[in-house]
């Protein structure tokens, strides 16, 4: 049995529930159009597709840049895709067979839903791998992955291009290799920890306090808040600033602009 195989028997239930959990919204997505009911998704999508034009700077930095990179990466493989299906079957001939696809504006609000959506697929999955690791318990882990999955917030936001979703994926990694350092004296899980509280904070700013379950998680091992003044946890701080600016590199880059907002 191949090691694809052996993960997918071993999380079949959680992977069932994460791919029925977007199946079932999917049809949904499309809500509220051809208007949208949402100030921030066309901030959002702007920004994303102003970068199609080559200029990565978004020139605002009310919210940091990795959501508008992740859209921008995702709109760029559409837009590619639709450029060639269209120099095969020709513009006019699309645009009557699929007219919402060839519109300028509600298919990149459509793809960024389902990219919202997606992320709280992913966030099921992760919720079950992070509640088993705690409590051992697979039942539980199930119960605290639907609990999330059927969630107002879960269920309302998911339906908005917006980086939230995503926002919690970060956040959630990050605390998955926190506990990790709970449990291991090495300063492997510090750095990885950091590196998803960096791209948390990356996503939106307040990503930054899972930067201060890191400390947690090492005052917990060590027993002392005095150990915080340790070197993996400065290496921590320095990894997850580097990998904030990695996320929004006009941060630093555009660097008058970004302390100006």
């Amino acid at each position: 049995m191949t090691r694809v195989a052996r993960y997918t028997k071993k999380y079949f239930d959680i992977i069932l529930v994460s791919l029925l959990y977007p199946a079932l919204k999917i049809p949904g997505l499309n809500w509220g159009f051809p208007g949208t009911l949402h100030n921030d998704e066309s901030n959002v999508i702007r920004s994303s597709l102003g970068m199609r034009f080559g200029d990565f700077n978004p020139h605002h930095f009310d919210w940091p840049s990795l959501y508008f990179y992740i859209n921008y990466f995702l709109f760029s493989i559409f837009i590619k895709a639709r450029t060639g299906i269209q120099m095969i079957f020709g513009v006019e001939k699309m645009k009557d067979l699929l007219p919402f696809w060839w519109g300028p504006d509600l298919p990149f609000y459509y793809l960024g839903r389902f990219l919202a959506l997606s992320f709280s697929s992913i966030n099921i999955f992760i919720i079950y791998i992070l509640v088993n690791k705690i409590f051992r318990d697979r039942k539980i882990s199930l119960l605290a992955a639907v609990i999330y999955g059927i969630g107002s917030w879960t269920n309302y936001i998911s339906f908005y291009a917006l980086s939230d979703t995503a926002l919690v994926t970060f956040i959630l990694i990050s605390l998955y290799f926190s506990f990790r350092i709970i449990e291991s004296t090495k300063i492997k899980p510090y750095i990885r920890s950091a590196i998803f509280a960096g791209l948390a904070t990356s996503i939106k700013y307040h990503g930054f306090l899972t930067c201060l379950v890191i400390a947690a998680a090492h005052v917990v091992r060590e027993k002392s808040i005095r150990s915080i003044l340790n070197y993996k946890i400065i290496v921590s701080a320095i990894t997850s600033i580097t990998f904030f600016f990695i996320g929004s590199p006009y941060a630093l880059l555009d660097w008058n602009t970004f302390i100006r907002a």
